[in-house]
C-alpha cells in the first residue's frame, strides 16, 4: 500500500508539474534516487524521518502512506503548519535540518512562532547594547 500511495502522491504532482520526477522528490527528502524508486517499487521502506519528510512534501500524512486511513489530511501538527506565514514555515524547515539542536521545537509548529519572537526580542536587545556608549 505504501509504495503504490507513495507512487500515485507523485504522480498527481507530475501530471500538472513535470518536475515532479523521481530523482526531484528525491533531492527534496534527501535520498539517492535509486533509494526513492526502491520506495515506490516497494523493495524497500523508509526510516522515519524520510517518512515524515514525504509525508511533509506531499502534504498528507503519514499513516495515509502507509494505508491506515484513506483520508490523506495531515495530522494536528501538521495543520498547524499550515496556519504559519512563509517566514515561520521558512524558519520550521530550517530547524528540522538541525534535529540534533531543535528537535522538540521542530516537532512542534506551534511553538515557532515563540521561537520568532524570542528571537527578535534578542536582536533588539543586542541592537540596544551595540547604540549604547561605552561608559568610561
Amino acid at each position: 500500500m505504501f509504495a503504490k500511495r507513495l507512487k500515485a502522491e507523485r504522480e498527481k504532482r507530475k501530471a500538472k508539474d513535470p518536475k515532479w520526477t523521481q530523482g526531484y522528490v528525491a533531492d527534496r527528502v534527501g535520498v539517492a534516487r535509486s533509494t526513492y524508486t526502491a520506495y515506490e517499487a516497494g523493495t524497500k521502506q523508509p526510516p522515519m524521518e524520510t517518512l515524515s519528510k514525504l509525508a511533509d512534501l506531499f502534504n498528507v500524512s503519514t499513516d495515509y502512506l502507509h494505508g491506515k486511513t484513506n483520508d490523506p489530511s495531515p495530522t494536528d501538527k501538521k495543520d498547524n503548519a499550515t496556519n504559519l506565514t512563509d517566514e515561520e514555515r521558512r524558519v520550521l524547515n530550517e530547524m528540522k535540518k538541525y534535529p540534533v539542536f531543535f528537535n522538540d521545537l521542530a516537532s512542534d509548529p506551534s511553538k515557532i512562532k515563540k521561537v520568532i519572537k524570542m528571537w527578535e526580542f534578542i536582536k533588539e536587545d543586542l541592537e540596544n547594547d551595540d547604540d549604547e556608549e561605552p561608559q568610561d
